[in-house]
């Protein structure tokens, strides 16, 4: 049977995140970010429209992914995403906490 929470690891270069991130116009293209509601209260940000080739899929997200924590941290907003994407540029290991159809999954990204 199944984990109730399902772990991946992720390994990055640093210069990969670093070259990806400085074009934040371009970063905005390769995915959609919507809040996700449930029961009419904020919880998480969905993913969707993720470029096949950017550094999103990288990140070992998928289309309908819903984003809930960074570090235990709640996301409830683009700005917590945004503190996501801070940590990435300064931490060595981040914890991703998300919702794939319905499912608790962690992400844990080295980054080097």
């Amino acid at each position: 049977s199944m984990p109730y929470e399902e772990e991946q690891h992720i390994t990055l270069q640093r210069s990969l995140l670093d070259e990806s991130f400085s074009d934040v116009n371009k970063l905005m293209t390769q995915i959609a970010i919507s809040p996700n509601m449930e029961d009419g209260e904020s919880a998480g940000l969905l993913v969707n429209r993720i470029a096949p080739d950017s550094i999103f899929r990288r990140l070992g997200l998928r289309n309908g992914d819903v984003l809930i924590g960074v570090n235990g941290r709640q996301i409830l907003s683009a700005e917590d995403a945004l503190s996501m994407y801070e940590s990435l540029r300064s931490s060595e290991e981040i914890q991703l906490q998300l919702k794939r159809r319905g499912q608790e999954r962690t992400i844990l990204y080295s980054i080097r």
